[in-house]
């Protein structure tokens, strides 16, 4: 048997709790499966000086490397300038241990490593959590993105192979550079059961952030015309949690459904498993996504996905099978009936959706990873 190769897997994270979202699931549901192919270092940050427990994969305790400190609070410097002066300062240390790969999970620490270290001895790995800046012009991250892009030798990307092929025609790299990395999900938590067979309301989700890109008033907007129109027992959950909670809260109040509409906060994947189980459909109104984790999550749970025709989600729903794909601009009377769709061809739609989903599970994604590099690795 051949000795594993080694990768460092370097992330702004602390691999426990911070940063919350998707990376961070995402980062801990792969470990598990490259774990058993490489040798595996994990590189990442304190956070508010806390002390990082070690990593538990596969029953193997890792410790956590750090390269770089995060605020949650008094936070003069933000994070994403702390985690460009960490990479930079460590960048010789962690080229000084030889790995064979560098797997990063954010392309500002991408570009300033192989900025820093200019004769680099380990294969460059760039993963890139999506391309909502894909329609942008100057945005000043986006061209950081593309620079790491440039630098990268295999940017694995969370986007739909529409969105990819045009990125690598605005990057100007060589075609096959990029390769698609699906979102995932731990299909041992997200699966289709109904938790409350009895309940008579029904229920529509939204899940992420409630941030003004997840355009979470317009999904209150919408589920009011439906409530209105079609089902005065149904409810609207938005798990998740954001800079927009507050303007939300104000929102419901004044329109008086507060009875109507749940805002879960942050909660475990467990809860949010729960959540969809029990849902007619989830609704996405973000203005761009990579593959969006959350669409995966719904439709493991044989949710049907309500979105826009918009980089990432374009590719991941098939409308009138797993839900409805609509124009970005539709009208709440069209969203409305869209909803109305979903909770009339449930059965057909939960059985796409299932059989959609299967791409998605962690199993499946990490092996398309490992392939992917292995085969890089064998042709250089």
């Amino acid at each position: 048997m051949s000795e594993k190769k080694r990768m460092a897997i370097i992330a702004y994270l602390d691999y426990f709790s911070w940063s919350k979202g998707g990376m961070l699931n995402y980062v801990k549901n792969i470990l598990p499966y490259l774990e058993k192919h490489y040798e595996i270092d994990l590189w990442g940050c304190s956070v508010d000086n806390k002390k990082l427990n070690p990593v538990i994969i596969n029953g193997k305790n890792y410790e956590v490397n750090i390269f770089g400190q995060a605020k949650t609070t008094r936070k003069i410097v933000p994070n994403y300038l702390r985690a460009i002066i960490g990479i930079w300062k460590n960048s010789n240390k962690i080229e000084n241990q030889n790995y064979d790969m560098l797997y990063f999970h954010s392309a500002p620490l991408c570009l300033f490593y192989c900025l820093r270290v200019a004769k680099r001895k380990s294969t460059i790995i760039n993963h890139q959590h999506g391309l909502t800046l894909l329609e942008s012009s100057a945005n000043p991250f986006k061209l950081i993105q593309m620079a790491a892009s440039k630098v990268s030798d295999i940017n694995l990307i969370n986007a739909d192979l529409i969105s990819i092929k045009e990125w690598e025609n605005q990057c100007a790299i060589p075609f096959g550079k990029c390769i698609q990395a699906l979102g995932q999900v731990d299909e041992t938590v997200f699966f289709p059961e109904n938790c409350y067979p009895d309940e008579k309301k029904e229920k529509f989700v939204t899940l992420g952030r409630i941030t003004e890109a997840k355009n979470p008033i317009r999904v209150l907007e919408c589920f009011k015309k439906y409530h209105n129109s079609y089902n005065k027992n149904s409810m609207l959950i938005f798990i998740g949690d954001g800079d927009q909670r507050t303007k939300l809260e104000k929102l419901v109040k004044r329109n008086k459904i507060e009875d109507y509409v749940e805002i879960t906060g942050f909660i475990s994947a467990e809860k949010v498993a729960e959540k969809l189980q029990n849902a007619k459909a989830m609704l996405m109104f973000s203005k761009g996504e990579g593959c969006s984790l959350a669409v995966a999550e719904a439709m493991a749970c044989g949710v049907p996905v309500i979105g826009f025709d918009v980089p990432g989600v374009r590719g991941q729903i098939k409308n009138g099978e797993t839900g409805r794909l609509l124009p970005y601009d539709s009208s709440e009377e069209e969203i409305a009936e869209a909803m109305e769709y979903c909770v009339r061809n449930e059965s057909a739609l939960k059985e796409k959706s299932l059989q959609e989903a299967g791409k998605y599970y962690s199993s499946v994604v990490a092996d398309g990873i490992i392939r992917a590099i292995d085969g890089y690795i064998r042709e250089r």
